[in-house]
């Protein structure tokens, strides 16, 4: 059998359920998922940037309000700013964040951090319609560069998330490639809500399909409750949620520390920036 009908039938689909694994939380072993949300990057970054585009204590400023907009409460304005400052700051990034840079990675890692500070919403998860919806992966600061980020070999496609928290509720990461092959790869999970801004997801099966309807390759199903991955949402407006995301698993191992940091950013887990794109859910074959 030529090679590259070997790889198109055996690898490539064993690629793309890595490749969702890994968008959900787990590590690069498909039949042993680790802990990939364990840690943060977010302290070795920090200590990386001096002087660069951004250090430990930087924040970003919050420029005078225009006369145009003297009716719009100022805290209002330095919030919109910010997620503008945001979305600058991400289009200066490589994509879906692949290898940031450390000092911009820092950058927008505090953006997200100010941001949080500034959530119109501090109980998202109150309000499904809030997170109910289809979500682009704009930027994430999982590490190191792979599967996680939506990279499949040496091919970067796009990564997104379908959230229904109402009656059926469902949670879908989704892998779209469309070079070299039309690719789709999803992992279905259940949402349940934990707490005010988080929502624990508890992995069912994982598939892939060719041109989104084929089925392509082995589909996985996992016992109920096993792997379960919990999203804390930071920031959750009408356009936007900011969340952390980590293994279930090392939450609930989580000792308190001597520094007294434990639970706090730097048990957070990795950082993703998604934004509503209820229209690409129609145009895109998922």
């Amino acid at each position: 059998m030529p090679v590259s009908r070997i790889i198109f039938r055996d690898v490539v689909p064993i690629l793309t359920i890595i490749a969702l694994l890994n968008l959900a939380g787990c590590g690069p072993n498909i039949l042993q998922c680790c802990d990939a949300f364990t840690t943060s990057t977010w302290f070795q970054r920090q200590s990386m940037c001096h002087g660069g585009i951004a250090s430990s204590s930087s924040r970003v400023t919050i420029h005078s309000t225009p006369s145009a907009d003297i009716n719009i409460p100022k805290s209002e304005l330095d919030r919109k700013r910010l997620l503008s400052s945001l979305t600058e700051w991400i289009a200066k990034a490589p994509k879906n964040g692949i290898d940031t840079p450390p000092d911009l990675a820092t950058t927008i890692e505090e953006i997200c951090q100010q941001l949080e500070e500034m959530t119109p919403n501090p109980s998202p998860t109150q309000i499904p319609s809030l997170l109910n919806g289809f979500w682009y992966m704009m930027w994430t600061n999982y590490s190191p560069a792979g599967p996680s980020s939506g990279k499949l070999g040496p091919f970067i496609g796009n990564v997104y998330q379908d959230l229904q928290l109402d009656d059926y509720a469902i949670a879908r990461n989704i892998f779209r490639l469309d070079f070299p092959l039309p690719i789709m790869g999803e992992l279905t999970a259940t949402p349940s809500i934990r707490d005010d801004t988080t929502i624990a997801i508890a992995f069912v099966k994982v598939g892939t399909k060719l041109a989104g309807f084929l089925p392509f390759g082995p589909n996985i199903e996992f016992e109920q409750n096993k792997e379960i991955r919990l999203w804390d949402h930071i920031y959750v407006d009408d356009d936007y949620r900011i969340l952390y995301a980590k293994n279930a698993a090392s939450d609930a191992n989580s000792v308190s520390s001597s520094d007294g940091l434990s639970n706090s950013i730097k048990d957070r887990g990795f950082l993703y920036v998604m934004k509503r794109a209820d229209g690409d859910r129609f145009s895109t074959n998922i």
